[in-house]
Parts: C-alpha cells; sequence; structure tokens
C-alpha cells in the first residue's frame, strides 16, 4: 500500500514538472519572438540603414554627432567581427556542454545558477521541493531515511543540490537529525528546515516533507510568474532606447 502511494506521489511529481516546463516555454514564446523581431530591427539599423544615412550626409559636407560616429563604429566592427564572433560562440557553447556533462562540471553549473542573484533562490526552491517531495513519498512508504535522502538527491534536477543532499545522508547516518543536517548544508530553504524540525518533534517528518516541498514550489511558480510579466515591458524599454539612441 506505502509503495503504489509513493508511486502515485512520484507520478504526480514528474507531471508537476512537465506542466512547469510546458507552462514556461508557452509565456517564454511571446518574448522570444519580441527578443529576435526587436535585435532584427536594431541591427538593421546600426548596420544598414543608418550607413546608408550617413553617406548622405557626409557628402553633403555635414559633421555627424558623436552618438551617431560611436553607432557607425560599433556597425561596422560587428560587420567585420560578426560571423567570427558567431563561430566563436559556437565553440564555446560546444565547449560548455562537453564541461557540463562531466560530473564536476555539472556540480560546478549548480552551484554558480544556486548563486545567481533572484534566479539562485528559484532554482533553489524548485530542486529542493523536487527532492523534498520525493523524500516524503519514500519516508512515509517506509523506506530508510538514508536511502530516501540518496534518492531524494537523485530527484533534485540540480547537481549542487543534490551534492549537499548527499551530505546530509552522510550527517545523518553520524546520528545528526535530519532538520540539523539540512541546516548545516543549506540543502533546503530554511522554511523546509523549520517544517523538518516540526515533523521530528511531533512525528509528522514525511507530511511536513511534502507540505514543505509544495510550499516551496508555489513560492517558486510566483516568482517565476512575476518574472515573467516583467521581461515584457523590460524588452520594450530596452528596444526604445536602443532605437531613440
Amino acid at each position: 500500500m506505502g509503495l503504489a502511494n509513493a508511486l502515485r506521489q512520484a507520478a504526480g511529481l514528474l507531471n508537476q514538472r512537465a506542466e512547469l516546463r510546458q507552462s514556461l516555454i508557452s509565456a517564454l514564446a511571446y518574448q522570444a519572438i519580441l527578443l529576435t523581431t526587436g535585435d532584427g530591427s536594431v541591427a538593421l539599423l546600426v548596420m544598414v540603414v543608418l550607413p546608408k544615412f550617413a553617406v548622405i550626409l557626409a557628402g553633403l559636407g555635414t559633421e555627424l554627432p558623436r552618438s551617431t560616429r560611436l553607432i557607425l563604429a560599433v556597425g561596422a566592427a560587428l560587420r567585420m567581427a560578426g560571423p567570427l564572433t558567431a563561430v566563436a560562440l559556437l565553440i564555446c557553447a560546444f565547449a560548455f556542454r562537453i564541461w557540463k556533462s562531466t560530473e564536476s562540471g555539472a556540480r560546478e553549473c549548480g552551484e554558480l545558477a544556486l548563486r545567481v542573484p533572484a534566479v539562485g533562490r528559484v532554482v533553489h526552491a524548485l530542486s529542493a521541493s523536487q527532492a523534498v517531495h520525493a523524500m516524503g513519498s519514500l519516508l512515509a512508504s517506509g523506506v530508510p531515511m538514508s536511502t530516501a535522502l540518496e534518492y531524494a538527491g537523485s530527484a533534485a534536477g540540480n547537481s549542487a543540490v543534490e551534492n549537499r543532499i548527499l551530505r546530509c545522508r552522510d550527517a545523518v547516518r553520524n546520528g545528526d537529525s535530519l532538520s540539523a543536517s539540512f541546516a548545516a548544508t543549506s540543502a533546503v530553504p530554511p522554511l523546509v528546515i523549520r517544517l523538518a524540525r516540526a515533523g521530528e518533534e511531533t512525528g509528522r517528518l514525511s507530511e511536513m516533507l511534502i507540505h514543505g516541498a509544495t510550499l516551496e514550489r508555489h513560492k517558486a511558480e510566483q516568482w517565476i510568474a512575476a518574472a515573467i510579466r516583467l521581461i515584457e515591458p523590460a524588452l520594450i524599454l530596452a528596444f526604445g532606447a536602443a532605437i531613440a539612441l
């Protein structure tokens, strides 16, 4: 019975992850189109339209403003270095993918994502919610805590968070409480630590962990929705400023 419940919980977690990914793709589609068309328009102005006007004005003996000369220089540099820059970026992206596929590279990328301002909080909340939800389901099914922590790390989706949870597993094996090991390694956000401590004191650890995971997931989804709402006006302001210049 406990195993069946754990499987249902795991299936629900996978469905939630797929729904979040699909909602992100749908929400960012318009912003991606806006970014692409805006970049193309600015590039057309800087690299094609403005140089033609500059030739006409130069033929009339008109001195170009300093800002115009600066933009013309930027456009000329882009025309000359654009293909080489594109090739260099492709090489760097390929090398980054190879490095990220290694264990150390994945862990360092995960740590870097956690340290990015604002973004790190969202990544930590999502990764921790997935790991803690899996752990709570396993504990409710009678799985030993050390084994549940090991599988919870695999469910995190972030190598840095997984490494922290595995350190929690080692600490628990040495006799530390789960909440103390969470706090010592910063494996999960403070809210989950407090709920884990309450669960240890009341004997409802698995229930409190699942509740904490749900709260962290909802919090991360709210942050993501707020950030997506800010992307469109920020892009419009940025392109408006570039065109005004």
